[in-house]
């Protein structure tokens, strides 16, 4: 059964003073080790802690929309300088691919001592969801087309695919 939810927000922070070495091989993958050391302003150091953090976000935005664990190897994030940041999922149960628009950004803030970080994860639109979503919500219906009102019929045509809206026979 698909979530109610179709979209999560996730928020950590760090203090950026706090970096362990040791931390850098478990939760940095092969390639993003490559490629530390190159966002503006950020040490190597820094910059661990600060993919740390924004992975940290991503998996608290994702946790309710796909309701697993997820390791810290199955993610790469990239931190641009301008507060934004890549998100690349390789999910090992194939997760991933039901997801949609991922966006992560941070900053540091109380006098650069600390990273904040945020992320934002929806689910990929399911046309068979909304359809429901719409059936529910629409009063009136006859075989699954509404027979009240115009504006009413509108709003329900325009949140259900034709496709769909033709299926209904068979469902309702």
């Amino acid at each position: 059964v698909a979530p109610l939810i179709s979209k999560g927000i996730g928020i950590d922070i760090e203090k950026a003073s706090t970096l362990k070495s040791r931390i850098e091989r478990k939760i940095l993958t092969p390639n993003e080790r490559k490629k530390l050391g190159h966002v503006e302003g950020v040490s190597r150091d820094e910059e661990v802690l600060l993919r740390f953090s924004l992975k940290e976000a991503v998996y608290k935005a994702m946790h309710p929309l796909i309701n697993q664990y997820v390791g810290f190897q199955e993610a790469e994030i990239t931190p641009k300088s301008d507060g934004t940041a890549l998100v690349d999922l390789n999910l090992k149960s194939g997760q991933h691919t039901k997801l949609g628009t991922i966006t992560a950004n941070w900053r540091t803030v109380l006098d650069d001592q600390y990273y904040l970080t945020s992320a934002s994860v929806t689910l990929k639109r399911d046309p068979y969801r909304s359809f429901f979503q719409c059936r529910m919500a629409a009063e009136g219906t006859k075989e699954g087309i509404p027979v009240i009102a115009l504006p009413r019929m509108r709003a329900w045509i325009s949140c259900v695919p034709s496709y769909v809206l033709t299926a209904s026979r068979f469902i309702t």
